[in-house]
């Protein structure tokens, strides 16, 4: 239900679930359906409801002593902290995360850790330390054979090459980010690559290839209810009518069904 875009139902039966939870007493399936709760916030863009219900399931499962769920959660509000463009917070809590993966022998979350801390620290402006972050995730990555977190990762990187204006580097980073997604059928992050690579386009000038990467963008966005990715994608296929009427004094290009 959940990964078909069906938001306000999943919130409806998690919150359904939750009240059960919490008349059995049963902690740490609260703490599991209050993450899952702020998950369907985040994937709505309500990042205030999102950080809230983060933190109650971060408190229950420090309470509890379960540090493999808290490292999860803990990572999680950092995901919504650098949303806010809170980035030094985001930073606190990816390095909080980080040590929890490690203290569990977690190397899957080590990898996201790594990659996020990575992006925060781009960022930031410490582009050294944001390069040896994601290197010592997509390692991580690769070692595991895992097609998914390479994806995550490569993303990552090629948005650091862009912010560096290594154009060339960026779009081959990218390109191999969407080849290692697509073998591993993640069509959720998907959609962060295809916006990422449409930026990239929309900067070099090459408004087709823009429009067309925007569009796989949002169409995985429609698909899965992903409101907040929707949104920024409207915002770039917009921007980039205007662009193109400047740059080619043609009419604007057509824009989808909501």
């Amino acid at each position: 239900m959940y990964g078909q875009g069906q938001l306000a139902a999943a919130d409806e039966r998690f919150s359904e679930a939750l009240d059960i939870a919490r008349a059995a007493g049963d902690r740490e399936t609260e703490a599991a359906l209050l993450h899952n709760r702020g998950s369907v916030a985040w994937t709505r863009g309500q990042l205030i409801a999102a950080a809230e219900l983060y933190a109650a399931a971060a408190a229950i499962q420090e309470a509890l002593g379960d540090r493999h769920g808290l490292a999860e959660t803990i990572n999680s509000l950092g995901l919504v902290a650098e949303a806010r463009g809170e980035w030094t917070t985001a930073a606190g809590h990816y390095e909080r995360s980080l040590a929890a993966f490690q203290a569990t022998g977690d190397l899957y979350g080590q990898v996201q850790a790594l990659t996020n801390l990575g992006n925060v620290a781009w960022l930031l402006g410490n582009h050294q330390q944001g390069r040896d972050y994601h290197e010592e995730a997509l390692a991580l990555a690769r070692d595991l054979g895992d097609a998914h977190l390479e994806g995550q990762v490569l993303t990552s990187l090629g948005d650091a090459y862009r912010t560096l204006g290594l154009h060339g580097e960026a779009e081959a980073t990218y390109m191999a980010a969407l080849a290692r997604k697509q073998t591993a059928g993640d069509r959720r992050s998907l959609k962060h690559t295809w916006l990422n690579l449409a930026g990239l386009y929309l900067t070099l000038r090459r408004h087709t290839e823009a429009e067309d990467a925007y569009r796989e963008a949002l169409a995985l966005a429609q698909e899965q209810g992903d409101a907040r990715i929707k949104a920024f994608t409207w915002l770039g296929l917009a921007r980039l009518a205007a662009l193109r009427e400047e740059w080619e004094e043609g009419a604007p290009i057509s824009m989808p069904p909501g």
